[in-house]
């Protein structure tokens, strides 16, 4: 009798086991349809779309690095200017550095060549 009840037990635990696993399998099998109609999905959008997508990610991560690119200038303690002329009002002289009208110097290029070469000048 006490073998009976023990195969009985035994009976009624393995068709629980079996159970709770084709629930799990049937679990599994709707999470791997539901990815692939989200995969399919994302698949079948347009090129606007995915642009679109794209430029909201740029948007989304544009704070963050504007933040780490401020970081350098966090250290600067003071700017020194050591040149204001030219910056507005008249300045004395003629010729090539006469002003046509204020703030605007007649010289804009070869004062943009002037600079480009410190720029890239080399010690």
């Amino acid at each position: 009798m006490a073998i009976s009840r023990f195969q009985t037990f035994l009976d009624l635990e393995l068709g629980a086991i079996k159970i709770r696993a084709e629930a799990n399998k049937l679990d599994k099998l709707a999470e791997a349809e539901g990815t692939r109609a989200l995969v399919d999905a994302d698949n079948a959008i347009s090129e606007e779309i995915v642009a679109m997508k794209t430029q909201l990610a740029r948007l989304q991560a544009l704070p963050e690095i504007v933040a780490q690119m401020v970081k350098p200038a966090e250290k600067i303690e003071s700017i020194k200017i050591h040149q204001v002329s030219g910056l507005g009002g008249k300045v004395g002289g003629s010729g090539n550095n006469a002003q046509v009208s204020e703030g605007t110097p007649r010289d804009t290029g070869r004062r943009r060549d002037w600079q480009h070469g410190l720029s890239t000048a080399r010690p």
